[in-house]
């Protein structure tokens, strides 16, 4: 890369940059916000490099909504500048400067892995695939294709979750539970043209409860930064109308009741892996159904986004299976 682009690329960034990337074949990075105060895919990442002998290297690019147009467009003309991931808050601006987005991306409206083919970028979302994998894993008496599946809450990840569940179901049915209304939203009606989605209740009922196979939970209620939702169970009504304890005690306790009326056994997966297992899974634990929390799709979606953006530089032996390997031990 030449040194001009590369302060060009200093002056539109907040973190500071490491002129190791000048050396490399070519370089990749997460753009955020601010990736460089934790993200994980760099080091998930570079362990993948070291292993496969790949003289790359992905750093976070910490970049303002006002400057993501000026740094897109100098990536775009940076040779050895292969692409990466996207987190919070870009992965719905950042579309503006993909040229290839595939049908995922287009169904969700948002990407998390974005790569250049030909000097155009090309963007996929690898979250909702990651959910699906990690969903696979788990023993069910029938096929995933055929489940019906209940997502609450409708930001980032329950429509990458939806689209990617849309897109791979036969049989099924999607219920989307949301607590603001969903019938202007572009990503919806186009769910509804691919497949039979319906909107239900926000908490859902017991009716949507038992008619769900799989049940997820895609808001931030539980996650462990979200301080006054930590203790609530997205099943139930969440408003603290009370104290916080007894806000809390309220929703717990029609939570409990609803999952002790379910006529069958269920899966509840959180795409919250902060905490491990938050009250929506430790409830339907402790009422004999099937739990699995965030943490497996967020490895499988780092995996299957490492497979796209440096699947020209892989030799053939590297597959999803080895780059799971190495990133699990990372």
């Amino acid at each position: 890369m030449e040194i001009k682009k590369f302060r060009d690329l200093s002056k539109i960034l907040e973190n500071k940059i490491p002129k190791s990337i000048l050396k490399r074949d070519f370089f990749t990075s997460i753009i955020g916000t601010s990736p460089s105060k934790g993200a994980r895919s760099p080091i998930l990442w570079n362990s993948c490099y070291k292993k496969f002998n790949l003289n790359a290297e992905m750093i976070p690019m910490d970049v303002s909504l006002k400057n993501l147009p000026k740094l897109m467009s100098l990536l775009k003309d940076i040779d050895s500048f292969q692409g990466g991931s996207c987190t919070v808050p870009h992965k719905e601006k950042i579309l503006k400067y993909i040229d290839f987005p595939d049908e995922k991306v287009k169904i969700c409206g948002a990407t998390n892995c974005f790569y250049k083919e030909n000097s155009k970028f090309s963007a996929s979302n690898t979250d909702g695939d990651g959910a699906i994998l990690a969903l696979s894993e788990l023993s069910l008496k029938k096929s995933l294709k055929n489940l019906n599946f209940l997502i609450i809450g409708f930001g980032g990840a329950g429509k990458a979750i939806s689209a990617s569940t849309a897109l791979q179901l036969s049989k099924g049915q999607i219920f989307l539970s949301n607590r603001t209304s969903l019938i202007e939203d572009d990503t919806f009606r186009q769910l509804k043209r691919l497949f039979n989605v319906k909107k239900i209740t926000f908490p859902p009922d017991i009716q949507s409860l038992r008619k769900a196979d799989v049940i997820i939970n895609a808001t931030s209620i539980g996650f462990k930064e979200s301080k006054d939702l930590l203790c609530f169970n997205p099943i139930s009504v969440t408003t603290i109308n009370k104290s916080l304890e007894e806000s809390i005690k309220d929703n717990l306790e029609a939570s409990l009741h609803k999952l002790q009326s379910l006529n069958s056994k269920k899966v509840f997966f959180d795409v919250i892996y902060q905490p491990s297992k938050t009250f929506f899974l430790l409830s339907a634990e402790a009422s004999g159904h099937k739990v699995l929390g965030g943490l497996k799709m967020n490895l499988y979606q780092a995996v299957l986004g490492f497979l796209k953006v440096n699947e020209n530089f892989l030799h053939k032996s590297v597959n999803f299976k080895s780059i799971k390997k190495v990133m699990e031990s990372a």
